[in-house]
């Protein structure tokens, strides 16, 4: 989402992309390739995501790992 973007619009957003993610073909889609769908707060799913580019983000560095 761009920065400043009203709240109303997040969460509706949030609540339609719940719905899709609960329908049974998304589900069994998910888990015919092991994937778990996370059910969380726009707020839980960023904090996320900040947490993974770090933990990524210093194993890359570490590695050595260039874009080409």
């Amino acid at each position: 989402m761009p920065a400043g973007t009203p709240r109303r619009i997040i969460t509706r957003l949030h609540g339609e992309l719940l719905k899709i993610m609960k329908s049974r073909d998304v589900v069994d889609r998910f888990a015919g390739l092991g994937v778990e769908a996370l059910s969380s707060t726009p707020e839980e799913l960023m904090t996320l995501v900040k947490n993974e580019i770090g933990a990524f983000g210093k194993l890359i560095k570490a590695a050595n790992i260039k874009a080409d």
